[in-house]
């Protein structure tokens, strides 16, 4: 785990950070966890293999060079997560993403949104540390905000 509580990369909070005025337990209510519905998706994975075979390219092809692109030998979002990640948005059709932690998993969902959606998904990134190559990532919003400084009003239209 890297650093301390409230780390951008650890995933406990340093609750001292919390703006106790905006939270509250109501927030969670309407998060419903559905096992069936879970244990359906984990059957159908090896469906979804041939939709990915075309998502994997090359990093040193040249055409690819200019602008930031996903390929499944990255140092940090790796084929299982993918597969996941790509099962996911298939299954639900998500209308709006907020993805908190951000990188390679948002160039693999810019790429499976123009693929397979037609860049209808609209996809909000909090970062506080971006990696260079997001600033030049097409159809994303992109927050340079630790999660903690974010006005929990952006999720009202999940």
């Amino acid at each position: 785990m890297a650093g301390q509580n409230g780390h951008h990369y650890n995933p406990c909070i340093d609750i001292t950070q919390l703006n106790i005025d905006q939270f509250n337990q109501s927030f969670f209510k309407n998060i419903k966890i559905n096992t069936n519905q879970i244990k359906d998706l984990l059957k159908n994975f090896e469906i979804i293999l041939k939709d990915l075979e075309i998502i994997d390219f090359d990093k040193n092809d040249k055409k690819f060079q200019k602008k930031p692109y996903f390929y499944y030998l990255n140092p940090s979002f790796p084929l299982g997560d993918a597969i996941i990640l790509y099962y996911f948005l298939k299954s639900f059709n998500p209308k709006r993403i907020i993805e908190v932690g951000c990188g390679y998993s948002t160039l693999f969902m810019t790429k499976i949104n123009e693929l397979f959606f037609d860049n209808k998904i609209e996809i909000t990134c909090i970062e506080p540390y971006p990696n260079a190559f997001l600033d030049k990532v097409n159809g994303i919003n992109l927050i340079k905000k630790k999660l903690q400084e974010i006005e929990l009003s952006i999720f009202d239209n999940l």
